[in-house]
């Protein structure tokens, strides 16, 4: 029997545009940043089909999409045994399931022998989830289409990253429908800069990237979601950062440097119930 323990990132969305639905696809242009939060995915090849030990429904798992599309395309991955063992929390806005599938896929691919190549990987990847050919690719990175098209990008140095969340998480697909409902209102972009927000990330330039970070979903989700509003009025409150919510939600992230509003934020955060990563970007 032969396997790998694979570390499979969470991510932060820094800034989320999401264009009109096109075929029930929303395109979106995004920058997408992993962070040193991670489920660990033990593989080993074993048996026959595929074993996974998950509290996700089997059917819904991201990993049984993932073998079950490469199965479907011809391909045979053989008897895999898979363990995850999850902190990336589900719903959180941080990919945690599209980060289990890209792992899993690119665990496939090599272990396999399948021989797949990238792009058509990407094009499996997004049959799973609009997020997973990031963790496929696996790089820091300028996202857009429909999530398939990757331009990694380079970060410069950034603060800490503080990130808060609850159990209670958001349905992507309840949070887009409304988008697409209410959603419009949000404000001009159309003279948004995307290449002068990409360098400000480049050289860590965390003044710009404030004032120019947005998020398309955030003022949905915040409309309902009061301990979501709470999260983020604390860590405003404490001085934090660029402080946003990830994703379609419901994480809240912030930035900062001073160990000591970390650890103010942290606390009254906690009190009230909220759950707590401290960490950094990764490359």
């Amino acid at each position: 029997m032969t396997g790998k323990v694979i570390k499979a990132p969470a991510k932060i969305n820094i800034t989320l545009n999401i264009g009109e639905k096109v075929a029930d696809l929303h395109p979106i242009k995004a920058i997408f940043l992993k962070i040193d939060l991670y489920d660990e995915i033990e593989v080993a090849e074993e048996g026959d089909g595929l074993q996974l030990n998950s509290e996700t429904f089997y059917e819904q798992n991201t990993v049984v999409k993932s073998y079950n599309i490469l199965k479907e395309a011809g391909y045979n991955p053989g008897g895999l045994k898979v363990s995850i063992n999850k902190n990336i929390p589900a719903g959180g806005g941080l990919g945690g399931g599209s980060s289990n599938a890209g792992a899993i896929l690119n665990a496939m691919n090599e272990m396999c022998n399948l021989n797949i190549s990238k792009d058509k990987l990407l094009e499996y990847g997004l049959m799973v989830g609009s997020d997973v050919p990031f963790f496929i690719v696996n790089r820091n990175a300028y996202v857009s289409h429909f999530g398939e098209v990757i331009t990694p990008i380079e970060v410069g140095e950034m603060p800490d990253i503080l990130v808060a969340f609850t159990d209670r998480g958001c349905n992507t697909s309840d949070v887009y429908n409304k988008f697409d409902k209410i959603g419009r209102k949000n404000r001009d972009k159309s003279n948004f800069s995307w290449n002068r927000f990409i360098y400000s990330i480049e050289v860590g330039d965390i003044d710009t990237i404030e004032a120019m970070m947005f998020n398309d979903l955030e003022p949905v989700v915040l409309e309902e979601r009061e301990d979501i509003r709470t999260a983020k009025e604390i860590m405003n409150r404490h001085g934090l950062r660029c402080v946003m919510m990830s994703g379609s939600g419901c994480s809240v992230f912030g930035f900062s440097n001073n160990r000591n509003i970390i650890a103010d934020t942290e606390d009254e955060l906690k009190s009230k119930g909220y759950k707590i990563h401290i960490g950094r970007i990764i490359a």
